[in-house]
C-alpha cells in the first residue's frame, strides 16, 4: 500500500474526494506548480509529490505554521507531533527536492509571495475570516485555467463553512467554472479576454460580406480605413472572440458597430439602445447573430458580466460611462471594455483620464475621435509589429 511508508494518526485524506478525482484534472507529465495551504501531517503533500511532480520543473509549496494553540480549529486532533510527522513524511516521499516548506501563516506567506500556481489546495484554518482570506488570496495567484480545490465545504456544522465559500463563489461567479461539488469544492479559473491587434492587416479585411445588412446615411463611413473609423477594428476583434460567446454593444445607433462585430457567425451580439434607431433598417435586424434590446443595459447586468467583450459608445458625457465602469468594478467583471470617442469632447477626456484600471489608447487603429481599451481582471491587448501579409488565425473576409 502506497501509504505504508508514511506516519500519520488521521486518515482523512486517504478517503478524500481530491485523492480520487484530481488525477482527472491535472496532467501528470506537465510542469505543475502546486500550492498547499494547511498541511497537517503531510498526507496530501506526499500524494502531490508522489504523483504530480514528475516533470523536472514541477514544484510543491507547502504552507502551515503548525500552531498548537487553543483556537486552532483542529485542536482536538493535535498531539503536538504533527510537525514532526509532516517533516518525516516529506523526507520520505518522491520528489522531496521539489518541495518548498513555509512554516508561517497563510497571511504571512501571501504577503510576500510573488509566484503563481496552476493548482492550489486550500485546507487551512476553518474559521470563516481565514477561509475568506485564503480563498481570495489563493485565487489572485491562481493561473488562468488553474484549479483551486477546497476541503471541508460541507464540514463543521454543515452550513458555516459552506456559506462562507458560497459567498466567494457568488462574488467571483463569472471568473471560474465549477468542476466539483461534494464534501469538497473545486473550481477552474476561466480564461480572460486577450486581444491581439495586427495593424498591417486591419485594412485588408473585406467588409463587403456585411454590406447587404448595412443601410442608411451612415453607411458611407462603414468601409473607412482603421484610424478613421473603428469598423475594421471591430471586424478584426470579432474573430478573436471565443466561439459560442455573447458580447455586448452599448449604444446601437444605426447598428453598424454591432454589424461589424457580428462578422464572426459563431458569436452572439446583444446591442442596447433606449430608442429604436434601427427601426427602418430591417436588414440589420435580419442578421441572425444580432439581438437588439431597447432598454437600459444596466437592467441586464447578469448578461454584461458574462460577456468577455463590451463596446461602449453612448451619451459621451462621461457620466454614464463612469457609472458603467464603476458597476463592472463592483461586480468583479473580467473582460475588455472598448470605449469609443474618448477624445470627442472635454467630458470624455475627463472620463478617460479618470478610469482607475489598466487601459490602452488604440486610437490609431480605431476611430479618429478616440478609441480606448479598459482591461478588467487579467485581460490584455497586444499590438503586433507590422507584417507583410495576413496571418492566421485572423479572418480576412473569406468564408
Amino acid at each position: 500500500m502506497e501509504y505504508m511508508k508514511y506516519k500519520y494518526t488521521q486518515t482523512w485524506f486517504l478517503n478524500s474526494e481530491i485523492r480520487h478525482k484530481i488525477l482527472n484534472y491535472v496532467d501528470l507529465s506537465a510542469k505543475n506548480t502546486i500550492l498547499e495551504i494547511g498541511c497537517f501531517e503531510g498526507l496530501a503533500s506526499t500524494f502531490f509529490a508522489d504523483n504530480l511532480l514528475n516533470n523536472p520543473h514541477s514544484s510543491l509549496t507547502c504552507v502551515d505554521p503548525f500552531l498548537n494553540i487553543d483556537n486552532n480549529d483542529h485542536t482536538k486532533f493535535l498531539m503536538n507531533n504533527e510537525e514532526d510527522l509532516f517533516d518525516y513524511n516529506i523526507r520520505n516521499c518522491r520528489n522531496s527536492d521539489k518541495i518548498h516548506v513555509n512554516k508561517v501563516t497563510s497571511d504571512a506567506f501571501f504577503a510576500t509571495n510573488t509566484k503563481t500556481y496552476n493548482f492550489i489546495y486550500v485546507d487551512g484554518c476553518h474559521e470563516c475570516d481565514f477561509i475568506t482570506r485564503d480563498m481570495e488570496n489563493a485565487f489572485k495567484v491562481l493561473e488562468i485555467n488553474g484549479i483551486m480545490w477546497m476541503d471541508d465545504y460541507l464540514g463543521g456544522d454543515g452550513t458555516k463553512i459552506r456559506d462562507t465559500m458560497n459567498r466567494f463563489l457568488e462574488k467571483y461567479k463569472y471568473q471560474y467554472t465549477l468542476i466539483h461539488s461534494g464534501y469538497q469544492l473545486a473550481i477552474k479559473k476561466q480564461s480572460c479576454m486577450d486581444l491581439t491587434i495586427v495593424p498591417s492587416i486591419l485594412n485588408t479585411h473585406d467588409l463587403s460580406v456585411l454590406w447587404p445588412y448595412a443601410k442608411g446615411p451612415q453607411f458611407k463611413y462603414f468601409n473607412w480605413e482603421a484610424g478613421n473609423e473603428h469598423y475594421r477594428l471591430l471586424f478584426h476583434i470579432s474573430w478573436q472572440i471565443p466561439n459560442g460567446s455573447t458580447i455586448i454593444d452599448i449604444g446601437t445607433s444605426t447598428g453598424h458597430s454591432a454589424l461589424a462585430l457580428s462578422a464572426n457567425p459563431n458569436i452572439h451580439i446583444i446591442t442596447y439602445n433606449i430608442v429604436d434607431e434601427v427601426q427602418a433598417m430591417n436588414s440589420i435586424k435580419q442578421k441572425k447573430n444580432i439581438e437588439i434590446r431597447i432598454k437600459k443595459c444596466l437592467e441586464d447586468m447578469h448578461d454584461l458580466l458574462k460577456a468577455p467583450f463590451i463596446l461602449l459608445d453612448v451619451f459621451h458625457d462621461g457620466t454614464f460611462e463612469k457609472q458603467l465602469i464603476e458597476e463592472l468594478i463592483k461586480h468583479n467583471y473580467n473582460g475588455i471594455v472598448l470605449c469609443d470617442d474618448i477624445y470627442l469632447n472635454q467630458e470624455m477626456v475627463v472620463f478617460w483620464n479618470w478610469v482607475p484600471l489598466p487601459k490602452m489608447d488604440i486610437t490609431e487603429h480605431g476611430h479618429w475621435s478616440g478609441t480606448g481599451a479598459i482591461l478588467f481582471g487579467n485581460s490584455t491587448v497586444n499590438i503586433l509589429n507590422p507584417v507583410s501579409k495576413p496571418i492566421a488565425p485572423f479572418y480576412n473576409g473569406r468564408q
